[in-house]
């Protein structure tokens, strides 16, 4: 079997203090799915065999919602390590009383920061209190933001996670938010994404060098890891190939409404200045933004993102073929072509790899590529 599924026990005992992470259980599983998916969170099912003797003594706990990860690894079927390709917290379990199967769905940590605010004050004077940084690069105060939702401030609930961050860039970013907006942490990071120079991010997940699990906090990286896949050879790692060209989420004038009511709304708007398309506007709210040029860039970016049809490329390989599953990551380039086709366009194309996931069941890995129509030369 190339897959192995651990469950890491992340309850703390005696509550209010840091969480060990030290309880590994083996789960024997029947079925199952899990994704991993740059700048936004993922997930997937586990279906697990209850009558199994490693399932044993497991019982209800470590296998308990937001207390405890499943683990995914992977390796070939002709090497001796395990590769960590996933890990998720356990949202909840559903028991099949008559097939004695146990059904865990599990998302990434990024569902993590979708439930924490960020704040200095997490009391009953948060609305009177603010938080602020300045002079950082974007990536840098999306590290301060997880920083900040992840430390209980005095609270006696469980905020810490073990997460490697990167060293502290400076740049022309600054970010203040107020108690009072209670803004939630996973907002604030796709806000800064979605700026027009927004970085990439990922969590990759890993085994510590304690063999504790952690979190990789990754900004833009592998940006020069490159995959090729000539579709026109036969006997290749390429077992299908679907190519999407989608224009529904089109935007060709982006409006950026800021802080403030009615009249006294700050307001930036953006154009696609060279288009065939037709007009098609839309409005993106940042309430809690004051300043105009953060304001404009955040529009700029907005529309950026949607100023021409997406082009998706959903690809699925051997996960033990070339490039093996545990040489991926997201933010590297998948380079392509299919010269013999009648429809595809000759010639090689890069696109990024946004999104790649598996089942347990085989070793088929299905990756997600995209490119913005015109994105490289607008570049």
């Amino acid at each position: 079997m190339p897959y192995r599924v651990q469950v890491v026990d992340g309850r703390v005992d005696p509550p209010g203090t840091a969480p060990t992470w030290q309880s590994r259980v083996e789960l024997p599983f029947v079925s199952g799915s899990w994704t991993r998916k740059r700048n936004s969170g993922a997930g997937g099912q586990l279906v697990v065999n209850t009558l199994d003797e490693r399932f044993r003594g497991v019982q209800r706990l470590p296998v308990w919602p937001w207390q405890s990860w499943v683990v995914i690894e992977w390796r070939a079927s002709s090497a001796a390590a395990w590769h960590v390709v996933y890990a998720g917290v356990i949202t909840d379990a559903s028991y099949d009383w008559a097939s004695k199967q146990l059904t865990l769905s599990h998302a990434d940590i990024w569902q993590i920061f979708q439930r924490r605010l960020v704040t200095n004050d997490r009391t009953n004077d948060i609305a009177t209190t603010s938080v602020s940084w300045s002079g950082l690069s974007a990536g840098t105060l999306v590290k301060r933001i997880v920083q900040n939702s992840t430390d209980g401030k005095g609270s006696p609930l469980v905020y810490a996670l073990p997460i490697s961050y990167p060293p502290d860039a400076a740049g022309s970013k600054k970010l203040k938010v107020y108690g009072y907006n209670f803004e939630i942490a996973a907002d604030l990071i796709n806000d800064l994404i979605e700026d027009e120079d927004g970085p990439d991010i990922d969590f990759r997940p890993r085994w510590s060098q304690d063999n504790t699990l952690e979190w990789v906090l990754e900004v833009n990286a592998n940006k020069s890891d490159i995959w090729d896949f000539d579709l026109d050879v036969e006997q290749g790692s390429v077992l299908s190939m679907v190519y999407k060209l989608d224009g529904s989420d089109l935007c060709t004038k982006m409006y950026g409404a800021g802080e403030g009511t009615e009249r006294r709304t700050l307001v930036r708007q953006s154009d696609h200045n060279d288009t065939n398309y037709l007009a098609m506007e839309d409005v993106m709210k940042f309430s809690s933004v004051s300043e105009l040029d953060q304001l404009q860039s955040m529009t700029t970016g907005a529309r950026f993102l949607r100023d021409g049809a997406i082009r998706q490329l959903d690809m699925k390989i051997r996960a033990d073929g070339s490039p093996r599953l545990n040489e991926l990551s997201l933010g590297g380039s998948l380079r392509w072509k299919a010269n013999n086709d009648p429809w595809l366009v000759s010639g090689w194309h890069e696109w990024e790899v946004i999104e790649f996931s598996g089942n347990l069941a085989n070793e088929e890995i299905t990756l997600v590529t995209q490119e913005m129509e015109g994105r490289a030369a607008d570049q």
